[in-house]
């Protein structure tokens, strides 16, 4: 809600992937019938799909963080992802310096996305990561609508495919870096980004 997609743009987001489960040792964990800890809220008999995961509610903040931490002429972004059960809005701001405290031209970059838990985990280190589908709803950068090349950056209404997991405070998503690029079902990232992460504020 959550990875490295939304400042593609300026590097559009840092997170193309959002949500995901929640830590077993937290408050937030929901426990099945049998016991287990289990990443969503509660699973729909009917149709098999997920409610969000417990404690996925409210804000989500990620510090000064390089775009690219190979490039010495990187740009770094900060932002704040704000959750409901079924929406996100994540805003990044933009700075040209390792203190973010000099703003890029480009500076602020808007996404607000709806969410589905379809159901389904992927294994990780740190606990089972719930699978999430991001779907762009509407994007602005410096509070203009999408245009011209940055229309590119931003496919609205299309799903992305994510994981996210909550464990330990931190909010992570898909790593959605090479193959697994979270485009379809078949290319969902099946490890988490363990540089764009967010702490709950």
């Amino acid at each position: 809600m959550f990875g490295k997609k939304v400042f593609v743009c300026a590097a559009v987001l840092a997170m193309s992937g959002l949500m995901s489960a929640c830590d077993s040792d937290d408050d937030d964990t929901s426990v099945s019938p049998d016991g287990t800890s289990r990443p969503f809220g509660n699973i729909d008999e009917a149709d098999g799909s997920a409610n969000a995961p417990a404690g996925i509610t409210g804000t989500w903040v990620r510090d000064c963080t390089a775009d690219d931490l190979d490039d010495a002429e990187t740009e770094y972004s900060s932002s704040v992802a704000v959750f409901t059960t079924d929406t996100a809005t994540v805003t990044s701001n933009a700075f040209t310096d390792s203190g973010c405290t000099v703003a890029a031209v480009p500076a602020v970059f808007v996404i607000d996305y709806s969410l589905e838990f379809p159901g389904g985990t992927e294994l990780t280190p740190l606990g089972d990561a719930a699978h999430i589908n991001l779907t762009p709803e509407s994007a602005s950068i410096d509070g203009q609508p999408l245009s011209g090349v940055f229309a590119t950056f931003v496919n609205l209404n299309e799903i992305q495919y994510d994981l996210l997991l909550i464990a330990n405070g931190m909010l992570y998503s898909g790593d959605t870096d090479g193959d697994l690029d979270g485009s379809s079902e078949a290319t969902r990232p099946d490890a988490l980004d363990t540089e764009f992460v967010y702490s709950r504020q």
